[in-house]
């Protein structure tokens, strides 16, 4: 929750639906966990609510929020201890159901890149596009080998 008030005054509904929105439907917190953690956040003194006309309350962070946002980035796990994560988990699948889920995590992955587009300056832009061409070409390659086993 901190790191979604991280950029944006959000009431709780918000960060329900932001939380379905990026996980695509696969979670979405009930109201009986949502305001909890709300309550817990600013008895904390870390997120406080935004005083507005009307039914709908937003929360944002407060200084302490912002600094407890700021030590919860550098704490996150680096890429490769993250990917460990990821193999481990997939070991457990079975092969149908471990294609089934990387073929869901690339099309989620082409979405997320689509919406990190607009951010990114042009050298960033170049190097991504780079990257992303050695990854079509590896689709490429996949492509081919399932049509020929049809």
């Amino acid at each position: 929750m901190l790191l979604l008030l991280k950029t944006n005054e959000l009431t709780g509904t918000e960060i329900k639906q932001e939380f379905e929105r990026r996980t695509r439907g696969a979670w979405s917190p009930g109201p009986g966990s949502v305001y909890p953690n709300l309550a817990g956040l600013e008895a904390c003194g870390l997120v406080e609510k935004v005083e507005v006309q009307g039914r709908k309350t937003p929360y944002r962070l407060t200084e302490a929020g912002r600094k407890r946002v700021k030590t919860l980035l550098k704490r996150m796990p680096p890429e490769p201890k993250m990917r460990m994560i990821s193999i481990l988990w997939l070991s457990f699948m079975s092969p149908t159901n471990r294609a089934l889920h990387l073929v869901h995590n690339m099309a989620f992955g082409a979405d997320s890149l689509m919406e990190m587009e607009a951010l990114l300056s042009k050298k960033e832009k170049m190097s991504l596009l780079a990257e992303i061409k050695e990854v079509r070409d590896k689709l490429t390659k996949i492509t081919k080998m399932l049509e020929k086993s049809d």
